[in-house]
């Protein structure tokens, strides 16, 4: 499923700031997610969830694993996979 990389990254800006006082801007495209810091893999799911609201996704039951969420891109690139 193609998701454009801006609403993508948009979507997760979102969800930081909400769930983890994130400022929207310290996110970009390349930003590592779990080694800096941003996510873990309790967050992971909410995030899915958020993702499939936000974004109108319909993703399968265990899709997407926490090394997919290694960066922003490299969650679009998996999601263009499914």
């Amino acid at each position: 499923m193609e998701v454009a990389a801006s609403s993508l990254l948009e979507a997760i800006r979102e969800f930081l700031e909400a769930e983890q006082g994130v400022e929207p801007e310290e996110v970009q495209l390349d930003t590592q997610l779990f080694q800096e810091g941003f996510i873990d893999s309790f967050a992971v799911v909410r995030l899915i969830a958020a993702l499939e609201s936000g974004l109108g996704l319909d993703l399968p039951t265990g899709a997407l694993i926490p090394e997919d969420f290694a960066s922003v891109e490299i969650l679009r690139r998996r999601l263009a996979e499914l």
